[in-house]
């Protein structure tokens, strides 16, 4: 069952523990232009104040969301193989996949549109970045970190302790933190993913499916920044 928030307790939360209690309020937070995972360690007031919208109309859209079911599993309840298991299954997978489909799109775009449209070189360059270091990254996490995490989290007999893995998350963190710029960067150039008129089908393409990219990720990187980590800190 999810955790019902009482209204005067969303100016005591961050952001990214809102959305750690309820992922539907991630639709709010995003349609507002408000970072929840990598920037989620802000109250909702900075993060409106940052933004530059109202934040009593940011919390009126959260008030209606907690009045609607959902059908959204709680992440918050799942163990942390569990967890991970998702992590791995869905976004890790996605990840590695749209990675490997987008980036000959992204290329072609550029060398044929690059000549009337500059910011399309610069996106492939960007786009290159963020593949290394999604690639890099998720490879540490899962032959690394979620081994370790699901260790502590079954008590094995290991050498794995909270202090061990606070480097290591630290560090994960940090790579987030890379990756969320590089897409922040290109979601700029692209100026919100909006295709200039007579885009042919394959700019198209590339610019619907690194929107899905940029909320697939966002999901990805809240989920381990506000949910697993700070489980497997307190482990």
């Amino acid at each position: 069952m999810k955790e019902v928030v009482e209204k005067n307790d969303y100016l005591k939360l961050t952001v990214g523990k809102i959305v750690a209690r309820d992922y539907r309020k991630a639709m709010v937070f995003r349609s507002n232009g408000i970072d929840f995972c990598c920037g989620g360690n802000i109250s909702v007031e900075q993060a409106c104040n940052e933004a530059g919208v109202d934040l009593a109309g940011v919390l009126e859209q959260l008030y209606i969301l907690d009045e609607a079911p959902s059908d959204l599993p709680d992440f918050n309840e799942l163990p942390l193989d569990q967890l991970i298991a998702f992590i791995v299954n869905k976004h890790h997978k996605y990840t590695n996949e749209t990675l490997t489909e987008l980036e000959p799109l992204v290329s072609k775009v550029a060398m044929v549109h690059g000549g009337w449209r500059p910011e399309l070189i610069e996106i492939k360059e960007i786009f290159g970045k963020l593949k290394d270091e999604l690639l890099s990254h998720m490879q540490k996490e899962e032959m690394i970190l979620f081994p370790a995490i699901i260790s502590l989290s079954r008590d094995d007999d290991s050498t794995f302790s909270g202090s061990s893995i606070e480097h290591p998350i630290s560090r994960m963190e940090m790579e987030h933190d890379i990756a969320g710029d590089f897409m922040k960067q290109i979601r700029d150039l692209t100026n919100g993913f909006e295709l200039p008129k007579g885009a042919c089908a394959t700019y198209t393409v590339v610019y619907k499916v690194l929107k899905e990219f940029e909320a697939d990720l966002h999901h990805h990187i809240h989920l381990e920044n506000n949910i697993l980590f700070p489980k497997a800190m307190k482990l």
